[in-house]
């Protein structure tokens, strides 16, 4: 069973296992979940440094939210994880309400007895890759002119490159996780995001020389 299920994610990636999140969670309402998502938090810890995983924000990136906040712009999550999940923690985590959370979603029904909406278990929409620009248009509407993507899987390059579209002055930012001692080394044997931003002359943040700290005391 172990060695199937393996072979099943290896081949099926990161979309098989959000189904199979869908199809465990079937039947719940959303606030019933949102509760469990909170439940988790308060006593998860970060796999490998036994730390509450609230501890495991990267400063720079709250101190990059901040400054956005404090300059006016209005600040969005826009991530290939589950938007109820990511939802559950964006105000404590980042400051970020709910309702500025992009993510994958799952198709949903309104039970008329239990005056709620449930989750079905179906794919509604991926919000990784080519399906980041789709998810900004769908639940924004408009193109980023600021982006912040992370190197690893090439999951970001097209959000950045839709943001790079604007017609407005624009900033695209890539992090680039090259520090092994104090996070981890996950980068991508083919460097397709560092081979993007050199094409478009995107910034990039070199983890291991840039920032002074990488996580957050709190």
């Amino acid at each position: 069973m172990i060695e199937n299920d393996k072979t099943y994610f290896e081949k099926g990636g990161d979309k098989a296992l959000i189904e199979l999140v869908a199809t465990t969670h079937t039947g719940m309402t959303e606030d019933e979940f949102e509760a469990s998502v909170n439940e988790f938090y308060k006593k998860a810890k970060y796999p490998g440094k036994n730390v509450p995983l609230k501890q495991v924000r990267y400063q720079p990136q709250l101190e990059l939210l901040d400054f956005l906040r404090a300059n006016g712009f209005k600040t969005y999550i826009v991530t290939g994880g589950t938007v109820e999940v990511v939802r559950g923690i964006s105000e404590d985590f980042y400051g970020i309400p709910k309702n500025q959370v992009v993510g994958t979603s799952f198709k949903y029904k309104y039970d008329a007895a239990k005056n709620a909406v449930q989750r079905e278990p179906v794919l509604n929409h991926f919000n990784d890759k080519e399906g980041k620009p789709v998810g900004i248009q769908l639940f924004i509407g408009k193109r980023p002119v600021f982006a912040c993507g992370n190197e690893g899987g090439a999951g970001d390059v097209a959000m950045l490159k839709y943001s790079q579209g604007s017609k407005h002055p624009s900033f695209q930012l890539l992090v680039n996780h090259n520090d092994s001692i104090r996070e981890y080394k996950y980068q991508e044997k083919d460097n397709a995001s560092l081979n993007a931003a050199a094409a478009n002359k995107w910034h990039v943040i070199d983890m291991k020389k840039d920032w002074k700290k990488v996580f957050s005391d709190n």
